[in-house]
């Protein structure tokens, strides 16, 4: 629906369009869109018959506004634009139309004067030639509130679309379509149910016993938040081969204090204060943390070290002092610092 409403403004009236598509961390925004717009576009749209698309990733030490604009020069033939204004006068001189996925667009700024602006001259540029190419940008909720908060964000969108989280139903289909690809059979383990909890909830201990499947992938659900990334991980830890049979597979009960347990609690204020700012930027270095909490780089680090061996962030394959949230903690710690109003 969204792509075929932006084919019709582009081919009745002509319009400018462009999409901001932004979710939580692994919640299937590069999937959603990378499956749906090469297969079917043409199709809901047919003004983009023949038209390219080009898929750009912005670099993780993107700062000034000639990196942005040397990691966009792909999108002119011949011209390598060392600025905004060079950028859109290549894009909008073109005679052909083009479709630009930009993944990791939080890139596009940082918590300074400079970067912010950074960003707000990208968004115009966007805007400005948004025409004859069709923008399809991809950030992190995180990013995407504070910078509607700082910035206006969605106002330089024809289009802005939230990814939600998926429904029980979505999990388990989503994972059975996976699983049945795979020729085993599989088995479900019934939940070890307390005796106290079977004297309080009789019909939802009854159904429990009954139907170990469904209660798994409402567990499932619930522990990971609807997060469709974070439910395989989890899935993957639940799954074993069967110990009598290696073409049958266990899924092993969720207890309950992998639902309920708090990541955070307990955690210093600079500690969760780290932790938003790392979601709200995609990654951060350890400089760049200590510059933005303006504290000293050795606290920084040592709190750093305490919350990776916590399991909460890591650092970035080809970097060295480059971190990230962890994919098993993003999913719950975002929900949780969200909670605490931290991001």
């Amino acid at each position: 629906i969204p792509l075929r409403l932006v084919g019709s403004e582009m081919c009745i009236r002509d319009s400018p369009s462009s999409i901001l598509l932004f979710g939580d961390r692994g919640i299937g925004k590069r999937t959603l869109i990378h499956n749906l717009v090469p297969i079917r576009i043409y199709d809901l749209a047919p003004i983009f018959q023949n038209t390219p698309i080009q898929t750009l990733r912005l670099s993780e030490d993107t700062s000034s506004e000639a990196d942005l604009c040397a990691q966009l020069s792909p999108l002119t033939q011949n011209d390598s634009p060392a600025s905004f204004e060079e950028l859109t006068r290549a894009l909008n001189s073109s005679e052909r139309r083009q479709i630009v996925i930009v993944e990791n667009a939080t890139k596009a700024f940082n918590r300074t004067s400079e970067g912010l602006e950074l960003c707000r001259g990208f968004m115009r540029t966007i805007g400005q030639t948004s025409r004859r190419t069709l923008w399809i940008l991809i950030m992190d909720t995180p990013a995407a509130t504070l910078l509607d908060t700082t910035l206006d964000l969605f106002d330089y969108f024809t289009h802005v679309f939230e990814l939600e989280p998926l429904l029980n139903s979505q999990i388990e289909l989503m994972i059975s379509n996976r699983h049945r690809v795979s020729g085993y059979a599989i088995d479900y383990d019934l939940p070890p149910l307390r005796i106290l909890h079977k004297l309080r909830h009789p019909l939802s201990a009854t159904d429990a016993l009954r139907n170990p499947r469904e209660d798994y992938f409402r567990r499932l659900t619930v522990a990971s938040q609807g997060n469709p990334l974070f439910a395989l991980l989890l899935w993957l830890r639940s799954v074993r081969v069967d110990p009598e049979d290696d073409a049958r597979l266990r899924v092993e009960h969720i207890p309950d204090d992998r639902i309920d347990a708090s990541l955070t609690e307990g955690l210093t204020l600079d500690k969760l204060l780290i932790l938003s700012l790392i979601l709200q930027h995609g990654s951060l270095t350890s400089i760049q943390l200590a510059e933005i909490l303006q504290r000293p780089t050795d606290d920084t680090d040592i709190d750093l070290s305490h919350l990776a061996r916590l399991g909460f962030v890591e650092v970035m394959v080809g970097t060295t002092s480059t971190y990230r949230l962890r994919n098993l903690a993003a999913p719950k710690t975002t929900t949780e610092l969200r909670d605490r109003n931290l991001v």
